[in-house]
């Protein structure tokens, strides 16, 4: 999905990394995933009772796992529900009531502004095939 138009709904894969024991700030981290060509759609940083992690979906997951590789960085791979919306209030909160009332479970979302004007809502479902076509219609 690179350089895909407001309005787009896709599944796309999340790296959840872990920065607990890791070496490189998540500052250094994105910045390295955007000089290499990358473009970051949606990131989020994370704690838990595990540790601190990044959240983030980029426009090429196979790069983004050799670089995550190349940097010795533990990560995770989850499949979540991208939609590109515009910057408005509430677009993504109506997203979500959206699935919610179609009966897809949302087990974690977050917003992250892709580039001036578009807005990422990232969605981790249980029926990522369905948020999809509920997005899209």
């Amino acid at each position: 999905m690179r350089q895909a138009e407001t309005g787009t709904v896709r599944e796309m894969a999340e790296f959840v990394v872990s920065l607990s024991d890791q070496h490189i700030p998540p500052k250094k981290l994105l910045a390295t995933l955007t000089t290499s060509g990358d473009e970051v759609f949606a990131h989020l940083l994370n704690g838990d009772d595990r540790g601190l992690s990044l959240l983030l979906v980029t426009s090429d997951s196979l790069h983004t796992e050799l670089i995550l590789r190349y940097l010795g960085l533990e990560h995770t791979i989850d499949q979540v529900v991208v939609a590109k919306l515009p910057q408005q209030v509430g677009s993504a909160a109506l997203l979500g009531m959206r699935l919610r009332e179609a009966g897809v479970d949302i087990h974690h979302s977050y917003i992250s502004l892709s580039k001036p004007g578009v807005l990422c809502a990232v969605f981790k479902t249980n029926d990522n095939q369905r948020a999809v076509m509920i997005g899209v219609n």
